[in-house]
């Protein structure tokens, strides 16, 4: 029987023969599967212009030392009968060769699972770090300690840590033997893609939080110094918390001088002891959950410590959808009548109110400035502007006098009764001097 052959050009080189497709196609008849071209063998192509590995006895053939590539130029790796690729010998090493791109970056072959597969060595990218391999999940595997079978990370020669990255971009953390993954003792954390803090996570995608000098959790900060409160998309499932177990509210940096404490999940942080504490807003003073119109028999969900109160003391009355939140299942008992004056939140403007009522509970927050707009040119607080340097259009001009009159304790300190009287031109106090 005569070996099937393949037509020639002009020049002498052999040529694929073409299926009604447009497909080329190998004559596996042959004992050289291969065309020759210019003294080469060469691959043939598909119809798209993709170049395909032929397949004699069920088994894939290849061209020593080359891959086949696609009509863009990467090199494609060959698969077995199971759909595993798989890599091609190296030239004079007796080891293997990955495949590249286009641009000459080297890729890992992967299996039928879509895990990536290593052959002896790691990918070194051209920066010079190791590309890990990625799981069938798109995470990256670190190198795994023989002893503790945790995965280790390894050590530039700056000190800096060479990064796994998952198959989205983002650095992720090596994990340990039970599947949760840890941070780096240099104290570098891991970064997504647009370059944004991540935390670690336990196997069940739970969060991991560092750990101070202290042994208190704590949370990652991101460039304005603000708290990271989400993992990727998600919010935060639960507060940091103290070795004690009082939990931490993150805070939002407002500008240098002032940030806000953060509610997670609608519900309050928590004391060591278990008792709910209320966050506190960019002046120190404290504010709540986001309440309903409707609240009644539910007023201690949103006010378990009763009213919110301010930096000095004095009770907050809030305001919901225009209307007054007083109710007789509330400590200490208020009136319309307690109201002084309309305080100023960034978030919300003049809308919750103080009252002349002074708090037996303590405030965590040191003394600082805040701004109400005075009821009868009377009103007890420190005042300060607003963030925003904006004062309302009816803001009063006239004298205002404050009655600071708190019993405050945050570590230790009592601060004593003080009159302060307050004009637009001259701030008084045992002196008088300008301001600036």
């Amino acid at each position: 029987m005569s070996t099937p052959l393949y037509l020639k050009d002009p020049s002498g080189n052999e040529m694929y023969l073409t299926n009604y497709e447009g497909d080329e196609y190998y004559l596996t008849g042959r004992k050289q599967v291969f065309a020759i071209k210019k003294g080469k063998r060469y691959y043939a192509k598909d119809k798209d212009k993709n170049e395909i590995y032929p397949v004699v006895n069920n088994k894939v053939q290849t061209i020593p030392f080359l891959y086949a590539k696609d009509a863009s130029g990467n090199d494609t790796y060959p698969t077995d009968l199971h759909g595993n690729e798989f890599p091609i010998p190296e030239k004079g090493t007796g080891g293997f060769m990955y495949a590249t791109d286009k641009d000459g970056n080297a890729f890992y072959p992967t299996d039928n699972t879509g895990k990536e597969m290593t052959y002896g060595k790691y990918i070194y990218k051209k920066d010079g770090y190791i590309k890990y391999p990625l799981n069938r999940d798109g995470h990256p595997e670190y190198q795994t300690d023989d002893t503790t079978n945790d995965e280790v990370y390894v050590f530039q020669m700056d000190g800096s840590i060479n990064w796994g990255v998952d198959k989205e971009g983002n650095q992720r953390y090596a994990k340990k033997e039970n599947g949760d993954e840890y941070y780096p003792a240099n104290g570098e954390f891991a970064c997504d893609h647009s370059g944004s803090l991540q935390y670690a996570r336990t196997s069940d995608g739970e969060v991991i939080f560092p750990l101070d000098a202290e042994g208190n959790e704590s949370y990652l900060k991101d460039d304005g110094e603000s708290h990271v409160i989400y993992m990727g998309d998600v919010l935060l499932d639960r507060y940091a918390k103290t070795k004690n177990g009082e939990k931490i509210y993150p805070i939002q940096v407002i500008n240098p001088t002032r940030f806000k404490e953060v509610i997670l999940n609608e519900k309050y942080a928590k004391t060591a002891l278990q008792e709910a504490k209320y966050p506190l807003d960019e002046y120190g003073n404290e504010y709540t959950l986001e309440i309903p119109a409707d609240i009644a028999g539910k007023e201690k969900d949103y006010f378990p410590l009763g009213y919110s109160i301010t930096n000095d003391c004095w009770v907050i009355i809030p305001e919901v959808n225009g209307k007054k939140i007083i109710s007789d299942q509330l400590f200490p008992k208020v009136l319309a009548t307690n109201i002084t004056g309309i305080l100023y939140r960034e978030d919300k403007n003049y809308r919750d109110y103080v009252t002349n009522l002074n708090s037996t509970r303590l405030s965590r927050s040191a003394t600082q400035g805040y701004m109400v707009l005075a009821i009868n040119n009377v009103v007890h607080g420190v005042n300060a502007k607003p963030l925003n340097n904006q004062l309302p259009k009816n803001f009063p001009s006239t004298k205002l006098v404050v009655d600071w009159n708190c019993h405050f304790s945050l570590v230790g300190y009592r601060i004593l009764p003080v009159q302060i009287s307050l004009s637009s031109n001259y701030v008084k106090k045992k002196k008088k001097f300008k301001t600036k």
